[in-house]
């Protein structure tokens, strides 16, 4: 395989990764009220670590992506 379709590979992983990322951020937004309407802390909490865990999975992939193509 050459760099350009791996590139190509690389390049489309990571659009759905951001994609996936963005949903996910967004249901704990929503997960976040219900657990407001709802005094539920479990969910709450559950949506705090989502909140965390996206982001660092975005930033996390494009390091990876300047590792590799660097």
């Amino acid at each position: 395989m050459d760099r350009v379709t791996f590139y190509n590979y690389m390049s489309t992983a990571g659009y759905l990764v951001f994609m996936a990322c963005i949903a996910v951020m967004i249901s704990a937004y929503g997960d976040r009220l219900k657990g407001k309407d709802e005094k539920d802390e479990a969910l709450l909490k559950r949506s705090k670590i989502k909140f965390i865990v996206a982001p660092i999975v975005m930033i996390g992939y494009v390091v990876l992506l300047f590792a590799i193509f660097a």
